[in-house]
């Protein structure tokens, strides 16, 4: 914060200093000067400062707020699963307020259990048991499906796309993430279209 401050003083500064009138005078160019060191000094002393705040402790509060303490990984998913859902209850108060029309969709994902069929490539490129993405999604997802019945159940344009893959043989994934090939993403294009026309119509 006491950065991005002394950088606007100093842009500010500087655009004064910069009229027609005043960049012409060699005190006020002189005064600009002793101020833009000033500046730049403030700025080297609070990054420097930053850099070993970070790097002298990593859970410092500064850094990461206040800490939580959770007895399990599940209670962790709650939580985010709730963040999650407050978040995108913010976004769509902001755009009612806007009048913009909002859709949140949960995305599909190979480490959803019984969500696709993988492919002998998927197998290969797409799966991958010691994957830190495959527990969390396994023990996850279905706490985000939870949230967005929640969603949908206060009027917030909310679907769950999970299971779009389910009747799909072919290779739709690209990595062991969660991206998709150029064909997965048209289905899920397609897929998104579909649902947006079909809510419009109602």
């Amino acid at each position: 914060g006491a950065i991005g401050y002394h950088r606007q003083k100093r842009k500010k500064f500087a655009s004064t200093f910069n009229k027609r009138i005043i960049r012409h005078s060699n005190i006020m160019n002189f005064i600009w000067r002793l101020s833009d060191q000033f500046f730049v000094n403030k700025i080297g002393q609070k990054q420097i400062a930053l850099n070993l705040s970070m790097k002298n402790d990593t859970n410092n509060y500064e850094r990461s707020g206040p800490e939580y303490v959770y007895n399990n990984t599940l209670e962790l998913y709650r939580d985010l699963a709730n963040y999650w859902k407050q978040s995108s209850q913010q976004m769509a108060k902001i755009c009612e307020s806007n009048n913009i029309l909002y859709w949140h969709f949960l995305q599909p994902n190979q480490y959803v259990i019984n969500s696709k069929t993988l492919s002998e490539d998927e197998k290969k490129l797409a799966y991958r048991y010691e994957s830190p993405y495959r527990i969390p999604v396994e023990r996850g997802y279905s706490i985000l499906q939870n949230k967005g019945r929640e969603l949908s159940a206060s009027n917030i344009q909310f679907h769950d796309l999970t299971m779009i893959f389910n009747n799909y043989l072919d290779t739709l994934y690209s990595d062991d993430c969660c991206h998709l090939t150029e064909k997965g993403n048209k289905i899920l294009g397609k897929h998104i279209g579909e649902i947006i026309i079909k809510d419009l119509e109602k």
